[in-house]
């Protein structure tokens, strides 16, 4: 099984826990139990599972759960029950932090003809010919802004919509202005954390 197809599976096993663990800091939910992990990753458990923390980005409380569950079937494999405790906790945690909050979202009008799929948070940004950088934020709500500024005072307003993923292409679709098309789309790096191609033009990741 796929790591990313753990998530929904496992958080079954942290309702009992969430309401005892949602006092800890956000600081600690995003600290790893790595105490027991080796220093060199030797099997493709162990390298996906480092590879994961190294891409990790402050603040994805999401990914941070992910993380630490998939940390605690390790430790539990491994049989070190303390650990995958530890890991179990935090994990509830990280749960609880994220549906007690405001989900991130472009704030974009309407409601488009698809349901999102395969969407994430994530900042792209290319600069074209002109020297206007272009800024795409992507959103796990399924939405996504597109903000252009650079030495042209006619530079146009941030536009918001809506996006899902299938295959290597994104169909984008606006109520204002009216939009909605197909374009060619691929993420490189785990989760485009080196960066997308659209349309054929690369873009590196944002912070």
């Amino acid at each position: 099984m796929r790591a990313r197809t753990l998530v929904p599976v496992l958080m079954l096993c942290l309702a009992p826990s969430v309401d005892a663990q949602a006092q800890r800091s956000a600081r600690e939910v995003e600290r790893f139990d790595v105490s027991g992990f080796p220093a060199t990753p030797s099997t493709d458990l162990e390298r996906q599972i480092a590879l994961f923390i190294k891409v990790h980005r402050k603040g994805d409380l999401t990914d941070a759960t992910r993380i630490h569950m998939l940390l605690s079937q390790y430790y539990k494999a491994k049989g070190d029950a303390a650990r995958a405790d530890n890991c179990n906790q935090l994990a509830a945690a990280a749960y609880s932090s994220v549906s007690a909050s405001t989900p991130e979202t472009a704030g974009s009008e309407g409601k488009p003809p698809f349901e999102p799929e395969r969407t994430l948070r994530r900042t792209f940004e290319y600069t074209d010919d002109l020297n206007v950088t272009h800024t795409w934020e992507l959103y796990v709500d399924g939405t996504f802004s597109h903000a252009m500024t650079g030495a042209s005072s006619d530079a146009r307003p941030t536009e918001t919509g809506w996006y899902t993923r299938r295959d290597r292409q994104m169909r984008l679709w606006q109520l204002r202005p009216s939009v909605d098309r197909i374009v060619d789309f691929e993420l490189l790096g785990p989760d485009g954390s080196e960066g997308a191609v659209m349309s054929g033009v690369r873009m590196k990741a944002g912070n």
